[in-house]
C-alpha cells in the first residue's frame, strides 16, 4: 500500500468571513492538487461542505460555506 501525503487548505467564506480548515491526503509523490484523483478529504471544519466544481477538463474538489454557494478555498 503506497504511503500518503497529508495537507490542509485554509477555508474562508468571502461572504460572511467564516473560517475553517480542510484536511486531505493523497498518494505519495503527487504534487498538491485538488484535481488529483487520489485526493481524499479526511475532515472539513463545521460550517463548510465539500463540493465538486466542474471544469472543462476534469472535476475539481472545492469547499463552500454552508450558508453561501461560493468557493471558500484560499489559495
Amino acid at each position: 500500500m503506497p504511503s500518503r501525503d497529508n495537507f490542509s487548505a485554509k477555508l474562508l467564506c468571502p461572504e460572511c468571513g467564516r473560517e475553517g480548515i480542510a484536511h486531505m491526503s493523497e498518494n505519495d509523490g503527487y504534487k498538491y492538487a485538488f484535481g488529483d484523483k487520489s485526493t481524499i478529504v479526511e475532515s472539513v471544519s463545521e460550517g463548510f461542505r465539500q463540493v465538486e466544481a466542474p471544469s472543462r477538463i476534469r472535476h475539481d474538489l472545492d469547499f463552500q460555506c454552508i450558508d453561501h454557494p461560493v468557493s471558500a478555498v484560499t489559495r
